[in-house]
This record gives structure tokens, sequence and C-alpha cells, in this order.
């Protein structure tokens, strides 16, 4: 544990790169219709009119990279 902590410190007070300094995130949202009266209609109808990802269709989709796990 003291290691983690001594390391998030490290990282935490390192310059940022050059390479990274003009990086900035960038939000797109894209919105689509659904129809329904009841919670299930709903669901069904957001399940079935969301974003594809491969060939399945999902409620939300995001590109972002996760790059670190818990232990």
């Amino acid at each position: 544990m003291k290691t983690a902590v001594r390391l998030c410190l490290l990282l935490a007070f390192m310059p940022t790169s050059p390479a990274h300094a003009g990086w900035q995130a960038v939000e797109k949202v894209e919105t689509y219709a659904i129809s329904g009266q009841s919670g299930p209609e709903l669901y069904a109808s957001i399940g079935g009119r969301g974003p594809l990802l491969g060939k399945r269709r999902v409620i939300a989709h995001t590109n972002f990279k996760l790059t670190w796990v818990r232990d």
C-alpha cells in the first residue's frame, strides 16, 4: 500500500509531458428517439434504437480507453 501511495505522489508532482500539454477532451452527444409509456416499453425502445456497437445495439457507447485497474 505504501508503494502505491508513493507512486501516486510521484506521478502527481511530475511535470506534464509536452505531448499531452495540448490535449483536450472532446464530448460528443448524439441523441436518438425512443417511444413507450411504461418502464419496460421505454427500456425495450432504448435497447432497440441505441447506437450500434459491432452488430448489437447498446444504450450508450464511449470510446474511452481505460488504462488502469483496481486491485
